[in-house]
């Protein structure tokens, strides 16, 4: 999983817009010190 945010088509549906937008999630709370979302979302 990458630690960056990626860029992603608002438009996007199923199951890779999905996780998509659980990798960015969990970028955002690991970048922003927020180490129990970060693990809640990983899992």
């Amino acid at each position: 999983m990458s630690e960056r945010h990626a860029t992603v088509d608002i438009h996007a549906a199923g199951p890779a817009a999905v996780r998509a937008a659980f990798a960015n999630q969990l970028a955002y709370c690991r970048a922003n010190d927020a180490p129990v979302t970060a693990r809640i979302v990983a899992a």
